[in-house]
């Protein structure tokens, strides 16, 4: 697993998170085990009625998987990196959370 690769995706997650705002921008977290064989950057939201829902960027060494829960949104390659975080907020988007860019 290339941690390294998945940091930057993390980097660029911060630094258009801070471009960006949307009802819930900030809790992202970057995640491996003990063995460093499964990564991922993930957050978990909560409706009103508590229903929780996991968006998820997971490093499957050949691509990125843009998960919801888990099913598979999208799978970008991991030559596609600067595709990562815009598949992510179209994710968000596509769930209704309001994304608009700071002034």
């Amino acid at each position: 697993m290339n941690t390294n690769t998945l940091n930057t995706v993390y980097n660029s997650m911060i630094n258009t998170m801070n471009m960006v705002e949307f009802d819930l921008d900030s809790g992202f977290i970057l995640c491996q085990n003990e063995d460093y064989d499964y990564t991922e950057i993930g957050r978990t939201y909560y409706s009103r009625n508590g229903n929780p829902t996991f968006y998820l960027i997971h490093d499957n060494e050949t691509h990125f998987l843009i998960k919801k829960n888990n099913t598979i949104y999208k799978r970008v390659k991991k030559e596609n990196i600067s595709e990562v975080i815009p598949a992510l907020l179209e994710l968000l988007k596509k769930d209704g959370h309001q994304i608009t860019m700071k002034h």
